[in-house]
C-alpha cells in the first residue's frame, strides 16, 4: 500500500511537470519573456524533480520495469514539449546556425568573425541575434560538421538542430542505463539525469552542443567498461572535437590507456581539424579570446583571483595557470585509482570534472551538466542542488549587471551540501539531510 501511494505521487509529479514544462514553453514564445516567471517555473519543476528522485531512489519500487518505463516516457515527453519553444535567455543557437551557414556557403568558419565585411552578403535575421560578433567561432570541428549538416538539411531551422541534440541526449540516457546495469547498480538512478530540469532546459530548449561531447564521453565510459580500449579512444577523441573540456580527462587516463590508444586520440583530433587546415592559427583565435577574457558565474576562480589581486597585476594569468597545473596534478594523482577498476575510473572522472567546474573562470549553467551523468553513479546532493540553483545565473541578464547576491544564492547551498555530504553520516542524524540518496557502495 505504501509503495502504491508513493508510485502515485511519483507519476503525479511527472504529469504536473508536463504542465509546468508546457507553461515554460509558452513563456519562451512570448515577445518579452519574464525572467521572474522563468525562475519561478524552473524552481517548481526542480522541486518536483527532487521529490521524484527521492521517491524512486529510496524505495523498493525503483527497480520495477514499470518505473523504468515511466522514467523514460516522461523524459522523452519533457524534451518534446520544450523542443518547440524559443531558447530562454540564451543566444548560442544563433552562432550555431551562423557557423553552419558560413561553411555551407564554402567559407571556412574559422576565417572571419560574424562582423567581418567579407560575410556581409550572408547576413540575415539570425545574424542579428549572434552575440560577440567580433569574436571568431570557438567551436571545434565536429561541432562545425553538425552545424553544417543541420543547415544543409534544414537551413536556419533551430528546432531541427535542437532535435539532433535531443537524439544525442537520449543516447546519453541509454549509455547511462547500460552502464548502471553493467555495474549492477539500480537502473532507476537514471532519473537523476533523465528528469533533471537543467538538462532539459539547456539541451531541448536552448540547444547546446555540449550534449554531443557528453554523449561521446559516456560512450567512452561504456566502451572502456567492455574492455574496448581502441574504440573508447576514438570516442574520447570525438568528444574533444566537439568541446575541449574532455581534455581534462586525459591525465586521469595516463595509466589506463596505452601509448597506442593515446596515439589514436591524437590521430582522431588531427583528422578532425584537417579539413580546416587553411585557417592555420585562426582556428584557435576565438578560443584564445575566450580563454583570455571570459569570466562568468565562477566561484573558486573568483576567490583565487581576488586573493592574488593585491599582490600582482597579472593575477588573472597566474590564477588560470595555477588552476591548469592544479588540475593536471590532480588528474595524474587520480590516474592510479583510474587504472584499478571501472568504478574507480568513473569516480575519477566525476572528481576531475567537479574540480574543473569549481575552479573554471567561466561556468555557464549548461557546463554543470558535464557532471550530471556521473551523479547517477555517485549521487551527491551538492551537485544536484547546484543543478537547481544554477538558474540564478540567468539573473545576470537582469540589467546586465553582476549583482553580488547572484553567486551567493547560487553557490552557498551548493557548498553547504557539498561539504555536508563529506561528513560521516553516523556522527549525527542531522547530517542525513545532505545525502537524501545514499551513495552506492560496492
Amino acid at each position: 500500500m505504501v509503495n502504491d501511494r508513493k508510485s502515485l505521487v511519483f507519476i503525479s509529479a511527472g504529469f504536473v511537470s508536463v504542465v509546468v514544462y508546457g507553461l515554460l514553453t509558452y513563456e519562451s514564445r512570448l515577445t518579452s519573456p519574464s525572467l521572474l516567471r522563468f525562475i519561478i517555473l524552473y524552481t517548481v519543476i526542480f522541486f518536483l524533480f527532487l521529490l521524484s528522485a527521492y521517491i524512486v531512489c529510496k524505495n523498493p519500487l525503483c527497480e520495477k520495469n514499470s518505473t523504468l518505463i515511466t522514467i523514460a516516457v516522461f523524459a522523452v515527453s519533457f524534451r518534446l514539449i520544450v523542443l518547440s519553444g524559443e531558447p530562454l535567455f540564451d543566444d548560442d543557437m544563433h552562432r550555431y546556425l551562423w557557423d553552419g551557414k558560413v561553411w555551407s556557403n564554402g567559407i571556412n568558419p574559422y576565417f572571419y568573425p560574424p562582423s567581418d565585411y567579407q560575410l556581409e552578403s550572408l547576413r540575415d535575421d539570425n545574424w542579428e541575434g549572434v552575440n560577440y560578433k567580433h569574436v571568431p567561432t570557438i567551436y571545434p570541428p565536429l561541432a562545425q560538421m553538425l552545424f553544417r549538416a543541420s543547415w544543409e538539411l534544414a537551413p536556419g531551422n533551430a528546432i531541427f538542430l535542437k532535435g539532433i541534440f535531443i537524439l544525442f541526449d537520449l543516447g546519453v540516457l541509454l549509455f547511462v542505463a547500460v552502464i548502471l546495469g553493467l555495474l549492477k547498480m539500480p537502473r532507476s538512478m537514471l532519473v537523476l539525469y533523465a528528469w533533471n530540469p537543467l538538462v532539459i532546459k539547456e539541451f531541448a530548449n536552448s540547444g547546446h552542443i555540449d550534449v554531443v561531447a557528453i554523449f561521446f564521453v559516456m560512450l567512452f565510459c561504456l566502451l572502456s567498461l567492455k574492455g574496448l580500449r581502441s574504440l573508447s579512444a576514438i570516442a574520447l577523441g570525438l568528444a574533444v572535437l566537439t568541446k575541449l573540456y574532455p581534455l581534462v580527462l586525459l591525465p586521469v587516463l595516463i595509466r589506463y590507456l596505452k601509448i597506442r590508444h593515446l596515439a589514436i586520440i591524437g590521430a582522431v583530433i588531427f583528422l578532425g581539424y584537417l579539413p580546416f587546415r587553411e585557417a592555420e592559427e585562426l582556428i584557435f583565435e576565438g578560443l584564445f579570446t575566450y580563454a583570455r577574457f571570459w569570466e562568468f558565474n565562477d566561484s573558486g576562480y573568483i576567490l583565487i583571483s581576488s586573493i592574488l589581486r593585491p599582490f600582482t597585476g597579472y593575477y588573472h594569468a597566474i590564477a588560470k595557470g595555477g588552476i591548469i597545473v592544479g588540475l593536471l596534478v590532480f588528474g595524474l594523482w587520480q590516474s592510479r585509482a583510474s587504472a584499478q577498476d571501472d568504478l574507480s575510473r568513473l569516480k575519477a572522472f566525476f572528481l576531475i570534472i567537479g574540480a574543473l567546474l569549481i575552479f573554471s573562470p567561466t561556468v555557464d549553467p549548461w557546463y554543470i551538466i558535464w557532471i550530471i551523468p556521473f551523479i547517477c553513479f555517485f549521487p551527491n546532493m551538492g551537485w544536484l542542488v547546484l543543478s537547481g540553483s544554477s538558474v540564478m545565473a540567468y539573473c545576470y541578464y537582469w540589467q546586465n549587471r553582476d549583482f553580488w547576491w547572484i553567486r551567493t544564492v547560487e553557490y552557498a547551498p551548493f557548498y553547504i551540501f557539498l561539504i555536508g555530504s563529506m561528513l560521516p553520516l553516523e556522527r549525527s542524524k542531522y547530517f542525513k539531510i545532505f545525502r537524501f540518496i545514499k551513495p552506492i557502495e560496492r
